[in-house]
C-alpha cells in the first residue's frame, strides 16, 4: 500500500499505489496481476506433472494417458506429417453448418461454454500472446466434449428431419384445436421452436406484440400446462423447444392439454 496517500482521499491509490509504482509488466504480457502470476505458476506446475508422466516408462492408467497425450501434442514433426487428415471428418461436419448462428446454438451441447471469433488479423494478437484473452470456460474439456458430441453425433441430418416432423405435427395439432374451438390465436414455428400466439391479429413487430397479445391467457396457458405435466418455457414470447429426445407421443400430449385449455376458455 502507499501510505503517502490518505485512504479517505483515494483508496485505490492507497491500496495499490506502491505495487503500481514498483511492478513492471513483463515484455511478453499486456498486463500482470495476482491472477496472472497464479496462472503462470499453475502452468509451470502442470507442465512438470505431465512431462514427468511422459518420461516415466513405468507409468500406467490415467498417468500414462496424460503422458501419451502430452507426448503426442509435442510431436510437431508427426503433427506436420499427418496434417489435418486425422480430424478431416470432424472438420467436414463442422463446415457443413450453414451459418454462425447455427454454430453458436450448438456450442456446449447444453453445458456452459463460450467462443469468440474474428478475422485472422484480428485474432493474431491473441494467438501470439500479445493480448491475454481468458474466460471461465476457455477450452473446458467437458464443455468441448459436449460441443463435439452435439455437432457430430446428436445434430445429424436424421435429427433435423425428426425435429421438422415433430414441429409440423405440433403446429398442425394446435392449429386444428384453434380452428375447432374458435379461440383467438394462431400457431407458428420453425425447426425445433414454436408457440401458440394468443392474439386476434397476426403479430409482425414489437408494437403489434404489445397491442394484440392476450397477456392473461398467455400466462394462464403456462400455469395450465405446468399443472398437467407440460413444462413450457416461461415468458410471453415462447412456448416450446423440441429436442431429439421428444417423440410423437410427447407432441400429442401437448396438443391434448392445449385442447383442454381451449375447450374450457371457450365453453
Amino acid at each position: 500500500m502507499d501510505k503517502s496517500v490518505a485512504p479517505g482521499d483515494e483508496f485505490y491509490d492507497y491500496a495499490n499505489g506502491s505495487w503500481m509504482k514498483t511492478t513492471e509488466i513483463p515484455a511478453d504480457r499486456s498486463s500482470i496481476g495476482a491472477f496472472a502470476v497464479l496462472a503462470q505458476q499453475a502452468q509451470k506446475d502442470t507442465r512438470e506433472i505431465v512431462e514427468s508422466a511422459a518420461n516415466d516408462a513405468k507409468a500406467s492408467g490415467g498417468e500414462k494417458k496424460i503422458g501419451d497425450y502430452y507426448a503426442a501434442f509435442m510431436d510437431e514433426a508427426g503433427i506436420e506429417a499427418k496434417g489435418l487428415a486425422p480430424v478431416k471428418p470432424e472438420l467436414d461436419a463442422i463446415s457443413a453448418i450453414s451459418d454462425a448462428s447455427s454454430l453458436a446454438k450448438t456450442l456446449g451441447g447444453g453445458l456452459p461454454a463460450a467462443a469468440i471469433g474474428g478475422t485472422e488479423e484480428a485474432m493474431a494478437p491473441v494467438e501470439d500472446g500479445r493480448v491475454y484473452q481468458v474466460g471461465t470456460y476457455n477450452g473446458n474439456p467437458l464443455a468441448m466434449a459436449a460441443a463435439r458430441a452435439s455437432l457430430l453425433e446428436v445434430l445429424t441430418p436424421d435429427a433435423y428431419e425428426l425435429l421438422d416432423r415433430l414441429n409440423e405435427r405440433l403446429l398442425a395439432g394446435c392449429t386444428s384445436v384453434i380452428e375447432r374451438s374458435g379461440l383467438p390465436g394462431y400457431a407458428v414455428g420453425v425447426g425445433a421452436k414454436g408457440c401458440v400466439t394468443f392474439a386476434p391479429e397476426r403479430i409482425v413487430d414489437y408494437e403489434t406484440f404489445k397491442a394484440h397479445q392476450d397477456v392473461e391467457v398467455t400466462e394462464l396457458a403456462w400455469v395450465y400446462n405446468m399443472n398437467r405435466g407440460i413444462f413450457m418455457t416461461p415468458g410471453r414470447e415462447e412456448e416450446w423447444t423440441l429436442s431429439v429426445a421428444h417423440t410423437e407421443e410427447d407432441v400429442d400430449a401437448y396438443v391434448a392439454v392445449f385442447d383442454e385449455l381451449a375447450t374450457e376458455l371457450t365453453a
